[in-house]
C-alpha cells in the first residue's frame, strides 16, 4: 500500500512540472555553410624573375588567393664576338628574351696599338702639345695629347736675406720657359749664430768670416793662435765691451768673458747713455760716419783701421782731459779706449 502511494505522488509531481514548462523555447540549431569559390582569376602573370598571384571567390564574398610559382627563362643561345680597338666583345653563352639574366660575359675592348705618331705642336712647362698617330691594328688616326713638361729649376737665388727680424725669401727659376716660384727662408735665430766663450777650430767648430765680439763685463778678451797649443799668436786684445774679429780657416779662435756673433747686419751696438765704451765699431752701422771730438778720460786712445784688427790708418794717445778732432768714413773700424766721444 506505501509503495502504491509513492508512486503515485512522483508520478503527479512528473505531470505537474511537465505542465509548467508547456511554454519554453527549445534551442535552435545553428547551420553551417561551405565555401564553394568559382574559378581561378590570375591578377598577376608569373614570369622567370616573379611568383604570379591568382585568386576566386565565393558567393558569399570571401576571396583566396594563391602563388604561381615563377616559371623557367626563355633562354637563346649567343654566339662570341670578338673584341675590337673600338668595340667591346663578348663570350659564347645564353640569354633569357625576357629578363637580363644571361651566361655570356663582356670582353673589353682590345684600345688601339698606336705608333710613334707625328708631332703637331711641342709641348713645354706651361702647355700641353699634340702628335698624331696611326692605330696599327685598325688604321684609324689617333690624336693624342703631349702632356705638359715639369719645370726644371735653378737652384735658385737669395732675393732676400732672412733676418732675425723678418723671414727671407730663395727664388728659383725654370731654365726652359723662365716661370718662377719663391719659398721662404725662416727667420733667423740668434743662438744658431753665437758662440760662447771656449776655444774653436775655425772651420769645424765655427765657420770662417767676419764676428761681433760682444762682453757685458767691460773685459772681453780673444787670442788667434796657428796651432793648437796656442803657441803662436796671430792676434789678440783685451777689447772692453765691443769689437769685431776676421777669422779664417784653419786656426784656433779663444774667447773669455764674451761671446762671438756671426756678423748681421741688424745686429747693432746700442751706446750705453750715448756712451761707447772701450772697443772697436764699424763705422756706417754701429756709428755713423762723420768728424767727431773725442775727450780722453784718464789715459785715452783711438785708432782708424780699414779692415778689423787690421792695419791702423790713424792713431793716437790723449792725455786726461785731451781732446782730438776724427773723421770717420763707411766701412772703417775705430777703436776706442778711455775717451768720450761727440759730434762736432
Amino acid at each position: 500500500m506505501k509503495l502504491y502511494k509513492f508512486i503515485m505522488v512522483s508520478l503527479c509531481v512528473c505531470l505537474i512540472g511537465c505542465g509548467n514548462n508547456e511554454n519554453a523555447e527549445m534551442p535552435v540549431k545553428e547551420e553551417t555553410h561551405t565555401h564553394e569559390y568559382g574559378e581561378w582569376e590570375v591578377i598577376k602573370e608569373a614570369t622567370c624573375t616573379e611568383n604570379g598571384v591568382r585568386q576566386r571567390y565565393c558567393a558569399c564574398g570571401e576571396i583566396q588567393k594563391d602563388e604561381i610559382p615563377m616559371v623557367d627563362h626563355v633562354l637563346v643561345d649567343v654566339s662570341a664576338v670578338e673584341p675590337t680597338c673600338t668595340t667591346k666583345g663578348n663570350t659564347e653563352g645564353q640569354e633569357c628574351i625576357y629578363c637580363d639574366y644571361t651566361t655570356v660575359k663582356e670582353i673589353d675592348m682590345l684600345g688601339h696599338e698606336l705608333d710613334e705618331g707625328t708631332v703637331i705642336s711641342e709641348s713645354d712647362c706651361m702647355s700641353s702639345g699634340e702628335k698624331e698617330c696611326v692605330c696599327k691594328v685598325c688604321g684609324e688616326t689617333i690624336s693624342v695629347e703631349i702632356p705638359v713638361l715639369e719645370h726644371v729649376f735653378d737652384e735658385g737665388v737669395i732675393t732676400r736675406n732672412a733676418t732675425l727680424e723678418d723671414t727671407g725669401i730663395i727664388t728659383y727659376t725654370c731654365t726652359l720657359c723662365g716661370y718662377s716660384k719663391e719659398q721662404t727662408i725662416a727667420k733667423l735665430n740668434l743662438s744658431d749664430y753665437t758662440y760662447n766663450s771656449g776655444n774653436y777650430l775655425v772651420g769645424t767648430d765655427i765657420p770662417s768670416g767676419l764676428y761681433i765680439l760682444y762682453s757685458d763685463t767691460d773685459d772681453g778678451y780673444f787670442r788667434l793662435t796657428s796651432d793648437a797649443n796656442g803657441n803662436n799668436t796671430l792676434d789678440n786684445d783685451i777689447f772692453g765691451r765691443y769689437t769685431y774679429v776676421n777669422i779664417t780657416d784653419n786656426i784656433y779662435l779663444e774667447l773669455s768673458r764674451c761671446v762671438a756673433i756671426a756678423y748681421m747686419d741688424e745686429y747693432v751696438f746700442s751706446p750705453f747713455d750715448n756712451q761707447y765704451g772701450r772697443g772697436t765699431y764699424l763705422v756706417g752701422k754701429d756709428i755713423d760716419a762723420g768728424e767727431y771730438k773725442i775727450t780722453a778720460v784718464g789715459s785715452g786712445y783711438y785708432s782708424i783701421q780699414e779692415t778689423p784688427n787690421g792695419k791702423i790708418k790713424s792713431n793716437g794717445i790723449l792725455d786726461s782731459g785731451e781732446s782730438k778732432y776724427i773723421t770717420l768714413s763707411n766701412g772703417q773700424y775705430v777703436e776706442l779706449s778711455s775717451v768720450m766721444i761727440e759730434n762736432n
